[in-house]
């Protein structure tokens, strides 16, 4: 109960930080590259938090696939997480979006991407730029404890799908969704 509380006093803290430096037009300085999908991919989960971002563009990471595999509230259904795949054959990616973040907005998304509660964990990891072909490193949240067999909710995979057509991600990623 206790862990739950304070849990909830860092997140509301957090959040009235970000919503007064909107307010006076402060962006912190200090910005970390962060690559985001499922709940995060659009734009629309930043602006709803006050978190303050640039968009860099997609991006994506070779051998890696977008799986549902963090178990939610709903029996049998799964939340996106990103895992390395093992084996032979065709080049499997996993697609997302780079965003420029401030470090308190980062701060804000480990409230609510629970990595305090190890449901998460923030990795540095490195993703290539659709657009230019350049290996950047950023951040990427990572499911503490995969579980196989899970389906995601529906409104949060029509939502990954939505995205990943506004952002142009290949067709073929898009039919795997």
């Amino acid at each position: 109960m206790l862990t739950l509380f304070h849990q909830r006093f860092y997140k509301y803290f957090v959040r009235v930080l970000l919503f007064v430096f909107r307010k006076m037009g402060i962006f912190q300085d200090k910005t970390e590259l962060y690559f985001a999908y499922g709940a995060n991919l659009g734009t629309d989960r930043y602006k709803q938090n006050d978190i303050p971002f640039f968009d860099e563009g997609s991006a994506r990471k070779i051998n890696y696939e977008i799986n549902f595999t963090l178990p939610c509230h709903y029996l049998g259904k799964g939340y996106a997480n990103i895992q390395k795949v093992e084996g032979e054959g065709a080049p499997r990616y996993a697609y997302g979006r780079l965003y420029r973040i401030s470090k308190l907005g980062l701060l804000y998304l480990d409230i609510i991407e629970r990595v305090p509660n190890n449901y998460y964990r923030r990795d540095k990891i490195q993703f290539e730029e659709k657009n230019s072909g350049y290996i950047v490193e950023a951040w990427c949240y990572v499911a503490c404890n995969p579980r196989k067999n899970l389906c995601p909710p529906k409104a949060y995979l029509n939502y990954m799908q939505e995205k990943s057509k506004e952002f142009n991600f290949p067709t073929n990623y898009q039919d795997y969704l």
